[in-house]
């Protein structure tokens, strides 16, 4: 049982390596980190911590168990459409 446990509780993680993301830098995404700040404080919850995976696919997810723990993840292929 703690097994499984442990393993669920690790999932949110496992899914950010197998996707190969990054965690998003202030100095790399200062306006992807802003904006989701922004987006969080509006509707008043934290704000996630922010990956970008090396993808030209426009995908975006999320993952974790609590607002707390939320994980976004978008990838480049998002970013530059968006732009």
């Amino acid at each position: 049982m703690s097994i499984v446990l442990w393993g669920e509780r690790n999932a949110p993680d496992h899914v950010i390596a197998i996707i190969g993301a990054q965690r998003a830098s202030e100095a790399e995404y200062p306006e992807l980190l802003s904006t989701v700040r922004n987006i969080a404080h509006q509707v008043a919850v934290p704000a996630p911590t922010i990956y970008v995976a090396p993808t030209e696919t426009p995908i975006s997810l999320t993952t974790g168990f609590t607002a707390r723990t939320s994980r976004l993840v978008v990838s480049e292929g998002l970013l530059n459409a968006l732009e």
